[in-house]
């Protein structure tokens, strides 16, 4: 500790705590990280805890003063090569014995943190494939999972969109729900022997949140269940404006038939 500072240790520990859990990590997983990492730049009897938007650090110097941090979380997503480097950073930093590079640690958790994604037209393409075999896997023909191709593609751009701005996720849920139903509507009011329903659950079960769901299992069996019951509660939400948002496209398209009779 005589040669690290305290910020530093503190900075660095929620950095890396946050990778985690922003990126798709368990609750478990980020905390565990948080203590390796501390306890890794001279940390004395490190503890972390984390919820779904905070990361809060712990623990005492050499004199046994107690220090405490916590870092907000703004944003939740999928990145499971984050997972692996951040993971790998914290392990590198417990196998070594000597005093590590402050800079150079934060640059690395930088970049992580800013790594490069997939680009929006691979993201697309595969969500749109998603959409095509889950139709399939559901029992549509080859036109519902073409149809479901389509739709899905058009869905995921549009939700790419939203994901930039400050729209929460349950509306951006919503938005997904009501455009797959009413975009899948549309095409059922063209001749082609589409099966609605079947299309309509092969492109959303790209938005489904089954992650969280599994999350919020792990964490609870990991005994975080302050974690396990908000991501749980998160991921009924978003199971919940998916519904409303396609019911309420459905009955949307259904007046316009019934107007247009």
């Amino acid at each position: 500790m005589d040669h690290i500072d305290v910020d530093d240790i503190q900075q660095i520990a929620a950095s890396a705590g946050a990778v985690v859990l922003e990126n798709g990590g368990e609750t478990y997983r980020a905390e565990t990280t948080v203590v390796r990492t501390a306890a890794s730049l001279g940390a004395v009897e490190p503890s972390s805890f984390i919820t779904t938007t905070v990361v809060m650090v712990s623990f005492l110097d050499e004199k046994r003063n107690h220090y405490s941090y916590f870092k907000r979380i703004y944003k939740r997503d999928i990145n499971l090569n984050k997972l692996a480097m951040i993971n790998n950073l914290s392990r590198s930093l417990e196998r070594h014995k000597r005093v590590p590079d402050v800079a150079l640690i934060e640059r690395r958790i930088m970049h992580i943190a800013t790594a490069k994604e997939y680009s929006v037209a691979f993201i697309v393409a595969f969500a749109a494939l998603s959409s095509f075999f889950f139709t399939l896997l559901f029992g549509g023909t080859v036109l519902d999972a073409l149809c479901a191709l389509f739709i899905g593609g058009i869905l995921r751009a549009a939700i790419r969109l939203l994901g930039k701005s400050t729209v929460n996720n349950f509306f951006v849920s919503l938005c997904a729900g009501s455009a797959a139903s009413v975009m899948t509507d549309i095409l059922g009011l063209t001749p082609l022997p589409l099966h609605s329903s079947v299309v309509i659950i092969g492109v959303l079960m790209q938005v489904v949140p089954g992650l969280a769901l599994v999350n919020s299992i792990r964490d609870s069996i990991a005994g975080d269940f302050v974690a396990g019951t908000s991501r749980l509660v998160d991921a009924l939400l978003t199971a919940l404006a998916l519904s409303v948002g396609s019911t309420a496209g459905l009955l949307v398209t259904h007046a316009i038939e019934r107007g247009l009779q």
